[in-house]
């Protein structure tokens, strides 16, 4: 049964568009989440320390707001939300974990 979720929220002191970048483009993404990342017609080719690749399907994009994809067949859906000061509210969304990954899912 996939019906797991789990929700992270984060404020951090950085604007969104710094934010948006580190989830969007490879760079980014290759500093915050892998040792490696390459994105080829809407997939994202991930390529870990341990040696695992994984090719996640964005699903959807929003510029400063949004940014969805299947990641381990689950959905993980990035929200951002920029203050006046400059800071952002980051959700992080995790929905439809399989009973196996969850608890290390649920971890981080």
């Amino acid at each position: 049964m996939k019906n797991r979720s789990v929700e992270w929220r984060i404020h951090s002191t950085s604007p969104a568009e710094k934010l948006f970048r580190i989830i969007d483009t490879d760079e980014g993404r290759s500093r915050f989440w892998t040792e490696n990342s390459e994105e080829i017609d809407g997939h994202i080719h991930f390529q870990f320390p341990n040696g695992q690749a994984y090719k996640c399907r964005i699903v959807e994009r929003i510029f400063l707001e949004k940014f969805s994809c299947i990641y381990f067949d689950s959905l993980a859906t990035f929200l951002l939300s920029e203050a006046k000061n400059g800071t952002t509210d980051v959700t992080i969304l995790h929905k439809d974990i399989p009973k196996i990954d969850y608890e290390d899912t649920l971890a981080g």
